[in-house]
């Protein structure tokens, strides 16, 4: 996954070595969070594009 803003540094989990009763489930919630930061970090993205939009928009001449 790539982040949407480029300067925020994503990290990458490798459970090779785990047994797998101790990684039962931790993966799937692992990524499952993962997405849901990603999602929080578009809405707040959208939301300052959108800002930037409307207050360009008010202030615009024709």
């Amino acid at each position: 996954m790539q982040p949407l803003d480029t300067t925020c540094r994503l990290g990458r989990l490798d459970f090779t070595a785990t047994p797998a009763d101790a990684a039962e489930g931790t993966l799937e919630r692992a990524g499952e969070h993962a997405s849901i930061a990603l999602a929080a970090e578009s809405v707040g993205g959208t939301q300052r594009i959108l800002d930037l939009a409307i207050a360009h928009a008010r202030t615009r001449v024709q």
